[in-house]
């Protein structure tokens, strides 16, 4: 019990390492305390406490010593396990640690409001819901998108999944940084691909994709989720981590608009976590109440996802099972 009522120290531990750009440090050399705490203003006796907070959690990792030889001072550490994964380098965890011990940790904060007062936990810390404060916030943005970039370890077994035609047209609906439609770009060499967002979001993804030589293949359109004109008969539109943030008529008011620009053979692809009453999906269980503080929305067991479906004059055709409690689902027209 204690360990779980201790879990958010240890997510701003990692939050505080990651500011002070530990991992950076070590990843370049292993380090004594005394020139850790040079390199970053923190006395030594607060850095040799820090230093054995992040070993304890991974961050950081002690390298052997002889028990009465070495001083704090000089105790060296070299990078842990997880370290490796807060460097700032591409791919890396070091946005997601700094939302998710920053605005996502404020907003828990208020979780209360969130199950009592019709706000949402964001609100309640920020005064506006998350979506005006990314567009008002374009550092913040920046960060939100690399951390959903850096959570997508299952994009290539995505890529393949969607099972997009040799010559097929990739809409990708909300596409935030656009790192799903590149991977699915790279790994079909002749598609070509749309990414729609709002207007700050197209920004980031444009610079996805200049960065992975892909702009000739792709084109980016600020565009109304709910009732922006689409391109027609697309052979894929995918909505990736999209409908988990909106209530039941809302994602009904989504899925009709995209229904009418597709055609008979087009497939919609919907990549949510999967709730489940079994218990044995828990990452789903926990992004569920998570999406309800942040921002109202929720995740949705299979079942809601078929009736989603057939209100709207679609059938789910595929189900395909991914890393973390996500699923792929494949819809046509009914």
């Amino acid at each position: 019990m204690i360990e779980l009522l201790t879990g958010g120290w240890r997510a701003q531990l990692a939050r505080v390492g990651v500011e002070l750009r530990i991992p950076d440090l070590l990843t370049a050399a292993d380090r004594t305390v005394a020139e850790l705490s040079t390199r970053t203003a923190v006395p030594q006796d607060l850095m040799y406490r820090l230093m054995r907070g992040l070993d304890s959690i991974g961050i950081a990792e002690r390298l052997p010593y002889e028990l009465g030889r070495i001083t704090e001072a000089g105790a060296t550490y070299t990078l842990g396990p997880l370290g490796v994964h807060l460097v700032d380098a591409p791919g890396s965890m070091r946005d997601a640690c700094l939302l998710y011990g920053g605005e996502f940790h404020s907003a828990w904060g208020n979780a209360p409001a969130a199950f009592g007062s019709g706000s949402t936990g964001f609100e309640a810390t920020y005064g506006t819901e998350l979506i005006p404060y990314l567009a008002a916030n374009p550092p913040a943005a920046k960060r939100f998108q690399s951390a959903l970039a850096a959570t997508s370890f299952y994009f290539d077994l995505l890529a393949d999944a969607l099972e997009v035609p040799v010559h097929g047209v990739v809409v990708d609906i909300a596409g935030g940084s656009g790192a799903l439609l590149a991977r699915v770009l790279q790994a079909r060499p002749r598609a070509r691909g749309v990414l729609t967002d709002l207007p700050h979001m197209v920004a980031i993804a444009d610079g996805t994709f200049v960065d992975a030589g892909l702009t000739e293949r792709v084109t980016t359109m600020p565009l109304d989720l709910f009732s922006g004109r689409l391109p027609q008969d697309a052979d894929t539109y995918v909505l990736s981590r999209v409908l988990g943030d909106w209530s039941n008529e809302e994602c009904e008011r989504i899925l009709t608009n995209i229904k009418v620009s597709m055609g008979h053979e087009s497939r919609l692809w919907i990549v949510e976590r999967l709730t489940r009453d079994d218990g044995s999906a828990p990452l789903a269980t926990l992004w569920d109440l998570h999406l309800h503080v942040i921002n109202g929305g929720r995740q949705r067991s299979i079942r809601e996802y078929q009736r989603l479906a057939k209100e709207c004059g679609l059938e789910i055709v595929e189900d395909k099972r991914l890393p973390a409690d996500n699923a792929a689902l494949a819809l046509r027209l009914r």
